[in-house]
């Protein structure tokens, strides 16, 4: 009586501190629903044995810096039968209900590895969507949300795929040898998890005249990420001056209004910045600024509390401010420098 006791207590202590990341989840508290199970870093779904092309899915989860190998994270998944339904027993309780018997749970060890064992899922008898994989994380501290689904190169019906988020990472994967292989990054790619959008900030600063004259200002960021996968998203909205006094509303107004035009702010709201590699010392990725896309490298240091970064933005590259005229283009000099201030949560 006691250890079962305990273990209902050590399950309430753990949901009443957990925290769902990345917006509404439907089904995603199925995670916790394990019972008294002392979970591996490897399971077999009920499936495997049955008639169908066996899968085993694999990989390692990694700390949200896509290098230090993450312990202690509990990865759930669910998936459809051959028949492309959710079937339960009559002896389901929770979302097992609705998720049906194929699902399972996983726990990783010091090595950050998982392994599932199954069979690769049928697709909805309706054909709306590929076949695919569900998957809820866990992490020590309680934070959980949903991943990007794992599908599978050469479904005719990936064309169907919309609105991808790649939470934690790239989720369209090739089996080879009856193996697909997937790496994890924690809160790569979730909204409110990366870095503090409401204190990291890009203060930006323009010049004309061969800097004998400029302006200053900022503008923040709506969702970022600091690793390989991460992305930024900075809301041309959120563009202020600095330089011109509030007692000038006048003046600032007609600034901002300007500058919102060069970059084209109705037609492209956000400037996005998506990193393929990372050093020490250095960030790479591709940068696009209305309907312009190029790579770029981008030297950054890092904080106590985050990162700092300081780059040059040309405005011929990116086409800001194609549609001025002549003079103002032989006046407003061509780089644009920005220094970036990101804080971590």
């Amino acid at each position: 009586m006691r250890i079962i006791f305990t273990l209902v207590l050590f399950a309430w202590s753990f949901t009443a501190h957990a925290q769902l990341k990345g917006g509404p989840c439907e089904g995603c508290e199925a995670v916790f629903e394990y019972g008294n199970k002392k979970l591996k870093a490897a399971d077999t779904l009920p499936d495997y044995n049955l008639p169908g092309p066996k899968l085993k899915m694999t990989g390692i989860i990694y700390q949200h810096d896509g290098r230090t190998p993450a312990a202690g994270v509990i990865l759930y998944i669910y998936h459809t039968n051959q028949a492309g339904l959710y079937v339960a027993n009559t002896n389901e309780t929770g979302w097992g209900k609705r998720h049906g018997t194929l699902r399972a749970w996983i726990k990783t060890g010091p090595d950050g590895r998982y392994t599932f064992y199954t069979l690769k899922p049928g697709t909805y008898p309706s054909r709306s969507e590929p076949a695919h994989i569900h998957a809820t994380v866990l992490e020590p501290n309680g934070n959980y949300y949903y991943i990007e689904e794992w599908h599978f190169k050469g479904d005719p019906l990936l064309v169907k795929l919309r609105d991808r988020k790649l939470y934690g990472g790239e989720g369209v994967l090739n089996i080879q040898n009856g193996a697909v292989t997937r790496n994890i990054i924690l809160g790569l790619n979730v909204p409110d998890y990366g870095i503090d959008t409401a204190h990291s900030f890009i203060y930006w600063k323009g010049t004309k005249l061969g800097g004998t004259g400029s302006h200053e200002g900022s503008l923040k960021i709506s969702s970022g990420y600091m690793a390989p996968g991460g992305s930024f998203r900075i809301p041309l909205s959120t563009l202020q001056i600095t330089d011109v006094p509030a007692h000038e509303p006048i003046p600032r107004a007609n600034l901002t209004r300007h500058l919102k035009e060069e970059f084209e702010a109705t037609q492209y709201p956000y400037i996005t910045f998506t990193i393929s590699a990372m050093t020490k010392t250095h960030v790479s990725g591709r940068l696009t600024v209305m309907q312009t896309t190029r790579p770029v490298t981008i030297p950054y240091r890092k904080t106590s509390g985050g990162y700092e970064a300081i780059f040059n933005l040309s405005r011929k590259a990116w086409g800001i401010g194609k549609k001025a005229g002549w003079l103002e283009d032989k006046l407003v000099d061509d780089s644009i420098r920005f220094r970036i201030s990101l804080i971590d949560r």
